[in-house]
C-alpha cells in the first residue's frame, strides 16, 4: 500500500472505508516493526515511534489493552539498545530470529549468562506485559506517562506539548490496569513561553547559567523570579492532569485501612451504579475528592458516568457530595491529613518527552514515596534478578567526595558527617583508581559519591561491570537520561548503573548549588543511614556553628528503612523548591537492615 492507495481510501469516507483503513495502517506498522527486527531497528528511537502510531491505532478501533501494550512497549527503547550494544562489545554469539514472535527460550544461547533476558525481550509479544505486571509484588503499582503523538507530528504553533496518555497498572494476582488520555495543557498566559515544558526547559537553563555565574548583584532578586516561574510551571502541570493526578497514587500501606476503604467505595460504586471497567478511577478519585476542585471533580466523573443516566448533572451533584464524606473519614479534608496517609511506592516509567518534567512534586504527591524505571520490561528485570536484593546493609557502604579536589566546602562539611560512620570506607578530596572502584561497587551494598556530575569520569560505562551497590550520585544532572538531536539514544549514569545490577541510584534532573546538595546529602544519610553510634553526631553542632541555615537540615528528623522515604525527607532540606525537585532516584524501592555480608 503506498501514500495514493492511503489517501484514495481516506477522501471516499465512510465508516467501512476508515475500519479498512485502520486495518491496512495497523498491518503495515506490523510489517515495519517486523522487518526492523532482523535490522536492527527494534533497539533504536524509530522503535518507540512505531509503537506508539500503533497504540493510536488500537485507540482509535477500541482494542485499548493492545493500546496499553503497545504504550507501554514503547518506552525502554535507549536501555535495550545500551544492553545490546554491549552484549555485541562483549563479542557473544549474535543470531537473528526468524520472526518477531519467535518465544524467549529460543534467545537463551545468545543471552550473557547472569544478565536477565527480560532486559531485551521487548519484542516478542506485547501482550506479555500482564504476565510481567502478575509477577511483579503485589503492593508495586507502575504508572507510565507518555505523549500520545511521537515523533515530529504537527501540532498548533502556540502548543509544543503534546496529548498525554497516563497508564496505571496495578501489580500482583489481582493485576489490573486502566489508561487516560489527557487534552493538551492551556498555554501560560503570564510566563514567558506559552508552553509548560519549554517554559519548563528556559526555566532549567536560566537557573543553571545563574547558579554557576560569578556576577552575583542581582543574585537574590534573580532567584525568586526564577523560584516563581518555577511555582506556576507546577501549577499548570497539576491543572494540566487534572483529575487524572490521582492515577499516581500508591496503594494505601495499612492494609486493615486498605480493606475498609475498598470495601465502602465498592458499596457507593455499586449504589451509584459506577460500571466495573471505572471502579478503579472511581476509587482514585473519591480518595483525593476533598483535595481536588470541583473542576477536577466533575471532569473526572464525566467520564465515569453510567450510560443509564438520565441526569448527568444531578449524578454529579450526589457522587461528589458521597463521596467527599467517605473521603473525609479515611484522608481527611486538607491536603495535610491527606499526606499523612502513608502509601506503598510507586515506580513511574516517563516518556523521554515528558522526562524532565518534575512529576514527584506534583501536590498530592509531596511525601508519596517514587522512583523512576525506563520500561515495564526493566522494572520487571530488576525485580526478577536473582542476584537483586532489596535490602541493604547500613553499615556496608563506601564513598567518593570531591575526587577532582576543587570542592573544598564540600569536602570541609561531608568529612566529619562520613568519619562519624565507622564501618564505612572511602575517600576524601582524592582520586580513587578505577579498579578500587569497581571492586568497591561489587563489595558494598551502599555507594556515595558527591561531586561534579555523576562521577561516570571514574567508572569504566564502556563495558558490563557488574554492580552490587545502591547508588546515591549527588552532583550536577547526576539523574537525567539525556537526549541529544531527534534520532539519538538517550544516555545517562541511572542507565549504566541499573544495567550493571545497580537495584536503585538516587539524584539530580539537573544542575544544582552545593551548599544545598550537601544540606540534602546530610539529611539523606541522617534519616536513612545514621550512625550507629548515637553520640557521634558532634558534626550536627559543627555544621549548624558554621552555617546557620543547616539547622533546618536536622528539624524532624524521622528514621526511615526505605529509600524512597528518606529521599522526600532530605529535600526537605533543601531552600530552593528548583534545587528540591531536581533530586529524584531510579530503581526500585530498596530498605536497609543489618545483614551479615
Amino acid at each position: 500500500m503506498d501514500v495514493d492507495e492511503v489517501m484514495k481510501i481516506y477522501e471516499q469516507g465512510g465508516s467501512e472505508d476508515e475500519e479498512k483503513l485502520l486495518k491496512m495502517l495497523k498491518k503495515k506498522v506490523d510489517e515495519a516493526l517486523d522487518r526492523g527486527f532482523h535490522q536492527g531497528m527494534h533497539h533504536s528511537t524509530l522503535f518507540e515511534t512505531l509503537h506508539k502510531e500503533k497504540a493510536i491505532l488500537e485507540l482509535h478501533t477500541g482494542n485499548n489493552d493492545k493500546a496499553i501494550a503497545s504504550f507501554l512497549e514503547s518506552c525502554g527503547s535507549s536501555a535495550r539498545q545500551k544492553f545490546c550494544s554491549r552484549m555485541d562489545e562483549t563479542k557473544f554469539p549474535q543470531t537473528k530470529p526468524s520472526s518477531a514472535s519467535e518465544t524467549s527460550s529460543e534467545l537463551d544461547e545468545i543471552i550473557p549468562k547472569g544478565f536477565d533476558e527480560e532486559l531485551i525481550n521487548f519484542s516478542m509479544d506485547p501482550m506479555d506485559f500482564k504476565q510481567r505486571l502478575q509477577n511483579l509484588p503485589s503492593d508495586c503499582v507502575i504508572v507510565e506517562i507518555s505523549e500520545v503523538f511521537p515523533g515530529q507530528r504537527q501540532c498548533p504553533p502556540e502548543v509544543k506539548a503534546r496529548p498525554l496518555c497516563v497508564i496505571r497498572c496495578s501489580c500482583g494476582e489481582n493485576t489490573d490496569y486502566i489508561s487516560q488520555c489527557i487534552a493538551n495543557p492551556h498555554p501560560l498566559p503570564a510566563a514567558r513561553n506559552s508552553d509548560i515544558l519549554v517554559e519548563l526547559k528556559s526555566i532549567i537553563k536560566e537557573h543553571a547559567a545563574l547558579t554557576t555565574s560569578l556576577i552575583r548583584c542581582n543574585y537574590k532578586d534573580d532567584k525568586l523570579l526564577m523560584e516563581e516561574r518555577f511555582q506556576i510551571v507546577m501549577e499548570a502541570v497539576r491543572d494540566w492532569l487534572g483529575p487524572w493526578r490521582s492515577m499516581f497514587l500508591g496503594r494505601i500501606l495499612d492494609n486493615h485501612v486498605l480493606k475498609n476503604w475498598d470495601k465502602k467505595i465498592g458499596q457507593l460504586a455499586s449504589k451509584l451504579e459506577i460500571a466495573d471497567a471505572d471502579r478503579v478511577k472511581f476509587s482514585l478519585l473519591a480518595q483525593c475528592s476533598n483535595i481536588f476542585t470541583k473542576v477536577d471533580l466533575v471532569q473526572g466523573l464525566q467520564k465515569i458516568i453510567p450510560k443509564n443516566s438520565s441526569n448527568k448533572a444531578k449524578f454529579i451533584l450526589d457522587a461528589s457530595k458521597q463521596m467527599k464524606k467517605l473521603s473525609e473519614e479515611f484522608f481527611g479534608t486538607n491536603l495535610e491529613s491527606f499526606t499523612e496517609v502513608e502509601r506503598h511506592p510507586v515506580i513511574l516509567i516517563a516518556d523521554k518527552s515528558v522526562f524532565m518534567v518534575p512529576w514527584e512534586q506534583l501536590d498530592i504527591l509531596q511525601t508519596h514515596p517514587i522512583s523512576r524505571m525506563p520500561s515495564l520490561a526493566m522494572t520487571h528485570a530488576v525485580y526478577m534478578a536473582p542476584r537483586s536484593q532489596r535490602k541493604l546493609d547500613s553499615r556496608s557502604a563506601f564513598f567518593v567526595v570531591d575526587p577532582d579536589k576543587n570542592l573544598p566546602a564540600t569536602s570541609k562539611r561531608l568529612r566529619p558527617v562520613l568519619k562519624a560512620r565507622e564501618e564505612w570506607i572511602g575517600t576524601i578530596a582524592e582520586l580513587p583508581e578505577k579498579p578500587i572502584i569497581a571492586k568497591q561497587l561489587q563489595e558494598n551494598d551502599i555507594y556515595i559519591y558527591c561531586g561534579h556530575g555523576s562521577g561516570s569520569h571514574l567508572i569504566d560505562s564502556d563495558h558490563f561491570n557488574p554492580v552490587n551497590s545502591a547508588a546515591i550520585l549527588m552532583g550536577c544532572s547526576s539523574a537525567d537520561i539525556n537526549k541529544i538531536g531527534i534520532h539519538w539514544e538517550s544516555q545517562g549514569a541511572p542507565l549504566d548503573f541499573l544495567l550493571g545490577g545497580s537495584p536503585v541510584t538516587l539524584g539530580m534532573l539537573w544542575i544544582v548549588t552545593d551548599t544545598d546538595t550537601d544540606k540534602m546529602t546530610v539529611r539523606m544519610l541522617d534519616t536513612w543511614l545514621p550512625p550507629k553510634d548515637t553520640r557521634n553526631t558532634k558534626y550536627r553542632m559543627e555544621l549548624c556553628t558554621q552555617d546557620k541555615s543547616f539547622v533546618k537540615v536536622f528539624e524532624d528528623l524521622t528514621p526511615q528503612k526505605g529509600v524512597l522515604k528518606a529521599l522526600r525527607s532530605a529535600q526537605k532540606a533543601s531552600t530552593s523548591q528548583i534545587i528540591a525537585s531536581a533530586f529524584i532516584a531510579h530503581g526500585v524501592p530498596v530498605y536497609v537492615g543489618h545483614n551479615s555480608k
